[in-house]
């Protein structure tokens, strides 16, 4: 039987860091779950904005990141679904 995998896409709001000491914060948000991962990249370059210049993911293991963009940062994870 095949594995069926799902790839979550969250997206990090880094818009508040770089205040003062005590008032930086994130918020997360699931921006959905896809059938490839190359969907879900796709999905978090639509939101990033493809005028901004490609994203350049890094994998390891379970979880593609996008790291720092400045104002915001993906992360994919892939589940396997029983």
């Amino acid at each position: 039987m095949k594995q069926i995998e799902i790839f979550e896409l969250t997206s990090t709001d880094l818009g508040h860091l770089g205040g003062p000491m005590g008032s930086e914060y994130t918020t997360s948000a699931h921006e959905g779950s896809f059938s490839t991962l190359e969907k879900a990249k796709k999905c978090a370059e639509k939101i990033y904005n493809g005028s901004r210049g490609k994203i350049k993911w890094k994998t390891e293991g379970n979880f593609t990141s996008s790291g720092d963009l400045g104002y915001i940062a993906f992360e994919i994870k892939r589940t396997k679904v029983k």
